[in-house]
């Protein structure tokens, strides 16, 4: 079978400038959303002829989707919206806007976003927006059935486990705490400064997001006989070898928020001049009022944990006559995968890494260059897990820098 999506759209965009110190832009924009789900031959779906010697119904590993459950989703929208940029100084800017929207089947919304940037002097200045956003579920998400064929660690040990993803509005799902899918919603905050201080140009800028009603999938649900035969009769693909499912869900709120640091400089030195740069990010997210039907704790740590809370770089990148000389050390933070254990227990936690890249660049001429160079030249691939040989993994599959260890590249370049 297949997935098919197809979006149209249509767009008008406009601006006036009223003033020196006044600019207005408006315009709308109408969009449909169709996805389609198409039937696979009848064999993808259905018993085959060794079935009752205990192999799966439907093709292993991913069963086609049958003739009831395909068809075409569709939705509408349309917006309008206008946005000013006030200068009313040379040193401050201000900008407003404003956005109407109404979707078909889920209603509509006004979202606006208010921001401003003052240079209170000439070398320093401050900056901050505040925004809200809205987010409808796709008809993907919403109608979606499927069954996969996932390796998993039962027992600790390898097990084939087929996992469905139902509509929430499935009986089966609404058992277990399923709805209708709502839009997300989100406010936005941010601050910052941005300094020059002799060499040195710095910005340091606050970020915090809250998403209300976040559309994700819900945490594994183990089925009884009684519910696979609900599905079963609700043709859901492959539903009679299911062991357990999953479906979207709004079933909690989250917070992010962070700071990001730039400071770049420059040194005149070993008869050339070296660009100096660090980029600085911590970043945390927490979950916030969920349902304990749907999401569980080990859900809850995979959201807040994969992803390393610090990540910084800093590079040098010097030029002397017609040779340039980059190096770059990169830091990440320890992160999580929920696949390898349990956070509380400390399994599946992942060490911190240093990373370091170089290159070496001559030019020809005015026109081309060769150079040459390595990322992660000390071919750091981070821990290895605990049970390399359980579900084959050597490595994370959630690194945040990969598991290929060093890449080594030579270029030539040419500008005309």
């Amino acid at each position: 079978g297949l997935y098919k999506q197809t979006d149209t759209n249509f767009n008008a965009d406009l601006s006036w400038t009223v003033s020196d110190a006044l600019n207005i832009g408006f315009g709308g924009e109408f969009r449909n959303e169709e996805f389609e789900i198409g039937a696979g031959q009848v064999e993808s779906y259905t018993a085959g002829p060794l079935a009752d010697q205990g192999f799966s119904t439907s093709s292993n590993g991913f069963p086609g989707f049958p003739e009831v459950t395909s068809g075409t989703f569709e939705r509408e929208n349309y917006a309008f919206y206008v946005d000013a940029e006030w200068t009313p100084t040379d040193r401050l800017v201000t900008q407003a806007a404003i956005r109407y929207e109404d979707f078909d089947g889920f209603g509509d919304t006004t979202n606006y976003k208010i921001g401003a940037n003052w240079a209170i002097a000439d070398n320093f200045g401050i900056r901050s927006t505040y925004s809200t956003g809205f987010k409808a579920p796709t008809p993907g998400q919403a109608n979606t059935s499927n069954t996969s064929t996932e390796l998993t660690m039962v027992n600790g040990r390898p097990t084939l486990i087929n996992n469905g993803t139902i509509p929430a509005t499935n009986p089966v799902a609404l058992a277990f705490g399923g709805k209708e899918l709502d839009p997300e919603e989100s406010t936005n905050f941010t601050a910052g400064l941005y300094a020059t201080l002799g060499n040195f140009e710095i910005t340091v800028d606050y970020y915090d997001i809250d998403l209300e009603d976040r559309i994700n999938l819900s945490s594994e649900v183990a089925l009884t006989q009684a519910q696979i035969d609900q599905l079963v009769a609700d043709n859901v693909p492959g539903a009679s070898d299911l062991t357990q499912f999953r479906f979207f869900t709004n079933d909690f709120d989250t917070n992010t928020h962070g700071v990001d640091v730039v400071v770049s400089t420059y040194t005149e030195w070993l008869g050339g001049t070296t660009d100096w740069n660090l980029a600085y990010n911590n970043n945390t997210t927490d979950v916030e009022n969920f349902n304990p039907t749907t999401v569980t704790q080990g859900r809850i740590d995979q959201i807040e944990k994969t992803v390393p809370e610090t990540r910084w770089n800093v590079s040098g990148n010097h030029s002397v006559g017609n040779f340039r000389i980059l190096a770059r050390l990169s830091f990440y933070d320890d992160w999580f995968d929920s696949e390898e254990g349990d956070y509380a227990s400390g399994a599946g936690v992942f060490s911190s890494e240093y990373l370091v890249d170089l290159e070496l660049e001559y030019m020809i001429g005015d026109h081309s260059s060769i150079l040459i160079g390595g990322n992660n030249v000390f071919d750091e691939s981070g821990d290895e897990t605990a049970n390399p040989t359980g579900l084959g993994n050597r490595y994370s599959q959630y690194s945040p820098f990969g598991i290929s260890g060093a890449f080594w590249y030579a270029r030539y370049r040419y500008n005309f």
